[in-house]
């Protein structure tokens, strides 16, 4: 129909562990959050970023600032970075 557009923002819902997320151990570290504790946050603020983005780019943005606040966990590393990419490409998929 002409005139009419129609977008589809998706929508995730993200429960990876913390081994998943291939966080950093905590032993002997003295780190205020145990590492599961920060995967659930980090599946969140991930989640967040997806479903209130207008795009893959906004997405990814946030994604980027959310990685880096939780780096001293090991979520700023390649490993992390890997995730996000993987998750985002569930969210958005490449056309083929």
């Amino acid at each position: 129909m002409k005139n009419v557009k129609v977008t589809q923002r998706p929508h995730v819902i993200v429960s990876l562990t913390a081994d998943e997320w291939e966080l950093y151990m905590q032993d002997g570290q003295g780190w205020e959050y145990p590492r599961e504790t920060i995967a659930k946050m980090l599946n969140h603020r991930i989640e967040r970023a997806i479903n209130d983005s207008q795009n893959r780019i906004e997405a990814i943005n946030k994604i980027t600032i959310t990685l880096a606040a939780f780096s001293d966990w090991g979520a700023n590393d390649t490993e992390g970075h890997l995730v996000a990419t993987k998750i985002l490409d569930l969210a958005y998929p490449q056309p083929q």
